[in-house]
């Protein structure tokens, strides 16, 4: 028990807590017996769902702000949860110095997306949810229809090695891109590393989770994969066309989330 309290006081939680089982609003607190029924306690938590949550034996929420079990707690949002999405966006669009993002007009930026310092993205290029673009100690260049999908995450190194990506290009959810070069058509599948000087040919597929060395070439067109990568074959025709339709479906991902009522894109204008 911290000092300075006394055993059987409430301690002060912030509105949210994140317990095994799911969220809870702390909400009203009051003293009861630690654990459950079982335990001879008087708490919908066991003593050790308490102690994993942080709330000490002798606080717990109050029993009417849950449900009896740890499965309907689970499903049970707080009353005063936010809704998924408000409506009301800030850019994430962040100066470093003296540079500043330059996006195209036609650019989707969704929300939760970040961009700064030193970095242009061409058009029909869309930036989805949680992705880092971050141009701060070189730049960044993204070319017209490029996909940088849910988490990737590109950055630089200082001095020597920016990031360049041409035109329709599609980098998959995960994907780690650091001061290296991928060339157009190409896809980096899902969860890769690409590291400083390495190049992602034109038309090659990465595999997902491959890890491309500082420095490493391969041949266009080919199949990459492994850690570390190498190239293994050359592409299918289904695999080429698989690369191909990646572009378009996305083009038509950014035409449905702008005609869905309610949803409002990231303002970069």
């Amino acid at each position: 028990m911290p000092a300075g309290r006394k055993r059987g006081t409430a301690r002060t939680l912030p509105p949210w807590a994140l317990t095994g089982s799911g969220l809870w609003n702390a909400g009203t607190q009051e003293t009861r017996k630690p654990g459950n029924a079982a335990e001879g306690g008087d708490s919908p938590f066991s003593a050790k769902e308490s102690r994993k949550a942080g709330i000490g034996e002798d606080c717990v929420p109050a029993a009417e702000k849950f449900a009896p079990t740890i499965r309907d707690r689970h499903r049970q949002l707080p009353q005063t949860a936010p809704p998924f999405y408000a409506g009301r966006v800030a850019a994430q669009l962040f100066p470093y110095l003296d540079h500043r993002p330059r996006l195209h007009p036609t650019v989707f930026l969704a929300p939760t997306a970040v961009v700064a310092g030193d970095v242009e993205i061409g058009a029909d290029s869309s930036v989805w949810y949680g992705a880092t673009v971050r141009g701060d100690v070189n730049y960044i260049r993204i070319g017209a229809r490029v996909n940088l999908q849910d988490h990737a995450m590109i950055h630089v190194t200082h001095d020597t090695h920016p990031t360049i990506i041409e035109d329709e290009v599609s980098i998959a959810h995960g994907v780690l891109l650091h001061g290296c070069t991928v060339r157009r058509g190409a896809l980096v599948g899902i969860g890769a590393i690409v590291l400083d000087g390495a190049e992602v040919p034109e038309g090659a597929l990465v595999a997902a989770g491959a890890l491309l060395p500082p420095d490493k070439t391969y041949e266009p067109g080919t199949l990459i994969m492994g850690r570390p990568a190498k190239s293994v074959r050359p592409l299918t025709d289904d695999e080429r066309r698989r690369i191909a339709r990646t572009v378009p479906n996305y083009l038509r991902y950014v035409a449905n989330y702008r005609a869905t009522a309610g949803f409002t894109e990231q303002s970069h204008g």
